[in-house]
């Protein structure tokens, strides 16, 4: 069975053949369609994987070693519900002042403030409950970490090893923030202004259990607020929500991967995060 799409004819060999092509996803049709959206949401799937082995990269006459394995990973959808028709992207900078009057080239869609009578109250009593505030968004998260570090006093020495287990899923919360600008022409888009990393608990937190088989010590277990185990992308991640192509119709789904951040801002320590980006008209 064939598949639809363009016949062109041209010589091969000699004769003249008929070779089909198929139609291009970004059709006018498709992107009318995409300018008409009144909403766009944005669904992220933000994962953190990693794995360390003790001896990897150790000199074997090494006093301390360390392993871990990662497994973290949030999940969350931003409804961007004002479209702002004529609005370029900064990656397509710079334009041309006659570029910029092309009808149906540009369109953005931004996260509407919500209209929140309490927030006010809420801020100045210092309770704010999240879960009802539609100034933030919930985030779906979990946590299955496993650190250990073993140390000893002189190379002919056996290692004493202490683990740490970070178990944990459920609720956190981000700021409903975010805009989608998109260049039709260029069919590439930028996202901007979604809260990647600024995670706020609520109740659900993180269980950490500390073991050793060391003599002595004792085991501990205690919960933490979940935010600093989540995934955080570095920079230079984040730089690949700029200038992304894209195919229509929508829902449009795209995959980026690069080094966690680090606390002093760098590049990460070998861990690997991937971010799942969907773009749809309809909630996910």
């Amino acid at each position: 069975m064939c598949c639809p799409g363009k016949f062109v004819w041209m010589w091969l060999f000699g004769g003249l053949i008929a070779v089909q092509f198929a139609v291009a996803a970004e059709s006018p049709a498709n992107k009318q369609a995409f300018l008409n959206h009144p909403i766009i949401y944005l669904s992220f799937e933000i994962t953190e994987t990693g794995t360390r082995e003790f001896g990897a990269g150790t000199p074997k006459d090494a006093l301390t070693d360390s392993a871990y394995r990662l497994n973290r990973r949030v999940t969350f959808e931003v409804p961007l519900d004002m479209a702002m028709p004529g609005s370029p992207p900064a990656s397509s900078m710079p334009i041309d002042p006659m570029e910029m009057m092309e009808q149906g080239r540009f369109i953005g869609w931004m996260a509407l403030p919500p209209d929140d009578p309490a927030a006010g109250e809420q801020l100045a009593t210092g309770k704010i409950d999240l879960a009802k505030t539609p100034s933030f968004l919930p985030a779906q998260f979990s946590v299955d970490d496993v650190h250990q570090f073993r140390m000893r006093d002189r190379p002919t020495d056996g290692w004493g090893t202490e683990t740490r287990v970070s178990k944990g899923q459920g609720t956190v919360y981000i700021g409903r923030s975010g805009m989608l600008m998109c260049d039709l022409k260029k069919m590439s888009c930028d996202i901007n202004n979604v809260s990647l990393s600024g995670f706020h608990e609520d109740k659900d937190l993180v269980t950490v259990s500390n073991t050793s088989d060391v003599p002595g010590f004792e085991a501990k277990q205690e919960t933490r607020a979940p935010a600093p185990q989540l995934p955080q992308p570095s920079a230079a991640l984040v730089t690949k929500l700029s200038g992304f192509p894209i195919t229509l119709p929508d829902p449009i789904t795209l995959t980026f991967s690069g080094a966690p951040a680090s606390p002093q801002g760098g590049e990460g320590d070998g861990s690997v995060i991937t971010m799942k980006v969907t773009l749809s008209s309809k909630p996910q």
